[in-house]
């Protein structure tokens, strides 16, 4: 095919070889170009300006990589005299006349109309589908799904969709404005009467984001600019699309690209302002962004650099460069999440090892106490626990590295008892006063051994501050009738506040030589109404709430050993 004044064979390579494609883009190009004969002094007038130079700048882009090379080269003509203060009404007049003769040129070519061929009738059922399809594609913003879903869709006629609607989604997800698509979709379920229709398009794009291949998102405000990088990128990875900052960072949000080609110059929020804002979310922190900008323009680099992006691409693309620049930076990020897998694993292994030595050491404690090892492993699922629902009430309060420490070393909340002498651990009868300061004791006795411990540590210090806070404090009681020091409120640790009331849960629910197991039910009973010994004041009132209200939860992590 030819066309006067179009390069059609570099336009179709620019567009990944897709000469359907192109061919629609050529003719939707053809159809939006306005011929204006607005006086030059008007048209850039102060107040015209700026948008006035922006749509110049806009189209310019477009003519580049659809190949319509005589208009190109007179925009870019036109941009360097308006830069430099020489542009005059002559070739302003000569742009028009170039942009009519490109805009015949390509109508004549590419024809006006499609021929329609009679479509058989669709079902209820069938209709449903399609829609659920069509509304995945449009929330991914996944444009090769998208138009084989209207494609389906505009396949059948149906009872309860006029061809103006089909039209309005046809030409929104041709433009893609993925938004007014998704209205006009939904109105149709709407009138349709469809059940569950949002619940299931939930649950398939959660499934798509599972299974999904390496994906790109590309960011532009032009339509035709849009489709030629897909053509050029579709064939290896998964494309997802978006005309504007706003859009961009809501279709990030729900597919997590790895790679994101993004234009400079948009409208509303623009290319910079994007990647500052995508760059805040810790989940796009090392997500390579690469700059789209076209010849000439004032691209500051270093700006870009200093926002966080990688790389940039001219336009009109070259299909190669663009091609390698993406699978460069791709396989960039490949290695480094390979790496990063493999120090998680080797994070997961220490891990492991460190709660295997945690434990190893309080069971020798408990060993001494008749114990099994049991009660550790209850200790360490209900802390746990009681610290994730106070998180999930109060997440102020707590903190999910907080949680993971508590979980860990409350096992070693007895570990003090190693140094008491078995003539008192063991002893079947009640103890003395003596005995018993002796047996309070293993409150500083296990915290001194912790901090020795902490001592020979060049890493993991602090967090061992945790379990001394827990061994030290947690028989200290609200409202300050515990030991070893007495402390009140909130001067206890919180952890050990934690502890405490699981540790009193467990002695309520366990059988010991001298009494039965209580229930679920009596032991929540002692705790918030007080036996004489056991009182609800001993206890954190925003813990004990918490307790309270998850209570059930417990009496699975009780006997769930």
């Amino acid at each position: 095919m030819k066309i006067n004044g179009v390069d059609v064979e570099s336009g179709i390579k620019r567009f990944g070889g897709k000469t359907d494609r192109y061919l629609k883009v050529l003719h939707s190009f053809a159809m939006g170009l306005e011929i204006d004969d607005t006086p030059m002094e008007i048209t850039f007038s102060n107040e015209n300006a700026e948008e006035s130079s922006k749509n110049i700048h806009k189209i310019k882009g477009v003519a580049g990589n659809i190949g319509a090379v005589a208009l190109y080269e007179a925009l870019v003509e036109f941009e360097n005299m308006q830069r430099t203060g020489t542009l005059d009404n002559i070739l302003y007049n000569n742009i028009w006349l170039r942009m009519k003769e490109t805009k015949e040129s390509i109508l004549n070519a590419t024809g006006n109309a499609a021929d329609i061929e009679q479509r058989p009738q669709g079902s209820i059922n069938e209709l449903r589908d399609l829609l659920i399809e069509l509304l995945l594609t449009l929330k991914i913003s996944e444009p090769t799904n998208c138009e084989a879903a209207v494609k389906a869709l505009s396949a059948k006629s149906w009872k309860t969709i006029s061809g103006g609607e089909l039209d309005t989604i046809n030409k929104a997800i041709l433009d893609y404005d993925y938004d007014k698509a998704t209205e006009a979709v939904n109105k149709i379920v709407l009138n349709n009467n469809y059940k569950g229709v949002s619940e299931a398009v939930n649950e398939k794009a959660v499934k798509c984001l599972i299974n999904k291949n390496i994906s790109v998102l590309i960011v532009d405000d032009s339509k035709e600019n849009l489709s030629a990088l897909r053509g050029i990128l579709e064939d290896s990875y998964t494309i997802y699309v978006a005309a504007n900052g706003e859009r961009a960072l809501k279709v990030a949000d729900k597919n997590l690209p790895d790679i994101v080609l993004l234009d400079v110059v948009m409208p509303g929020i623009d290319g910079f302002e994007t990647l500052k804002l995508m760059k805040s979310d810790s989940r796009f922190l090392y997500t390579p962004v690469i700059f789209i900008t076209g010849s000439g323009d004032s691209f500051s680099e270093a700006q870009g650099l200093m926002l966080g992006a990688v790389d940039y691409i001219v336009k009109p693309y070259n299909p190669d460069i663009v091609s390698i620049k993406v699978r460069n930076q791709i396989e960039n990020k490949l290695h480094r999440d390979s790496l990063e897998v493999l120090v998680e694993k080797r994070t997961e292994e220490l891990r492991k090892s460190q709660e295997a030595i945690i434990f190893g050491m309080s069971f020798l404690a408990e060993r001494r106490d008749l114990g099994t090892g049991e009660h550790l492993k209850r200790i360490k699922r209900m802390a746990g626990l009681l610290a994730e629902c106070l998180f999930q009430k109060y997440p102020e309060v707590i903190s999910l590295k907080e949680i993971n420490n508590i979980a860990s070393y409350s096992p070693l909340h007895d570990i003090g008892k190693i140094v008491i002498s078995d003539t008192i651990l063991l002893k079947p009868a009640k103890l003395t006063s003596e005995e018993f300061e002796i047996m309070k004791s293993h409150t500083i006795q296990g915290a001194d051994m912790l901090l020795q411990t902490k001592e020979l540590l060049d890493s993991g210090a602090d967090n061992l501050m945790v379990a001394v806070d827990i061994a030290l404090y947690h028989h200290e009681k609200f409202d300050g009738s515990g030991y070893p020091k007495g402390l009140k409120g909130e001067e206890i640790p919180l952890s050990a506040r934690i502890v405490a009331l699981v540790d009193v849960y467990d002695a309520l629910t366990s059988r010991r030589e001298y009494k039965d197991a209580f229930t679920h039910e009596t032991a929540l009973d002692i705790i918030l109404n007080g036996d004489g010994r056991t009182q609800p004041e001993h206890f954190d009132p925003l813990v004990l709430e918490v307790f309270k209200l998850y209570s059930n939860k417990f009496i699975e992590k009780q006997h769930n050993i």
